[in-house]
């Protein structure tokens, strides 16, 4: 957990009792954003309980957001398959998240509990644009789910284009590319805007 989020007290028992009852290697809850002015806005809930084990029906929760923290999960399941955080990286989370529940045999879903993240202006994710690391970290970040979802033939809504090439004869004059809410224009090779949007209609 974030120094700065919340949960509800019986979150992880919640979670934990429903893991153990259906023998699944990830339990699942519905997460809310605690807005700067301290306003809750429910983002993912869990509308009916449910065991997912399809390969499509796992990876879905992935589009959800690559969020670690509203999820419990197995010991042997991250052990024995070394699911450890690279170290000096930004934006682990998304490779991470992608191949744990890519590897879980079965993923339970919970009703009637909650994680709570604040909203943070100044979090990795906002700050990307002026460290370069960052952005670098995040571009490969978002690579690494492009090819993962081509890898195994993902039918995920998350798979938009995540670039669209301005060609003519062959070559290429101009390209934009997506990072999750990071857009990149590049202009015969040379990266010129950046634009974050959380609202982006790529066919536009």
């Amino acid at each position: 957990m974030d120094s700065d989020d919340k949960i509800e007290p019986d979150f992880y028992e919640k979670l934990y009792n429903a893991a153990s009852k259906n023998d699944a290697d990830i339990a699942i809850s519905g997460y809310k954003k605690i807005t700067k002015k301290n306003k809750i806005k429910t983002l993912f809930k869990v509308q009916k309980e449910k065991s997912v084990s399809g390969l499509t029906q796992k990876m879905n929760f992935s589009e959800n957001g690559f969020y670690v923290w509203n999820k419990i999960y197995k010991r042997d399941l991250i052990l024995e398959n070394k699911l450890f955080f690279p170290e000096n990286v930004n934006f682990e989370d998304i490779s991470w998240t992608l191949n744990v529940l890519f590897l879980a045999k079965k993923i339970q879903t919970v009703s009637h509990t909650f994680y709570y993240y604040r909203y943070n202006a100044q979090s990795m994710t906002k700050a990307s644009f002026s460290d370069e690391k960052k952005f670098a970290d995040y571009k490969k970040a978002y690579k690494f789910r492009d090819d993962f979802i081509k890898k195994y033939n993902l039918k995920l809504t998350m798979s938009l284009r995540s670039r669209k090439r301005i060609s003519i004869f062959g070559i290429n004059l101009a390209e934009i590319k997506n990072y999750g809410n990071l857009w990149e224009l590049d202009v015969l090779g040379l990266p010129l805007i950046k634009i974050r949007s959380t609202n982006f209609n790529y066919d536009n």
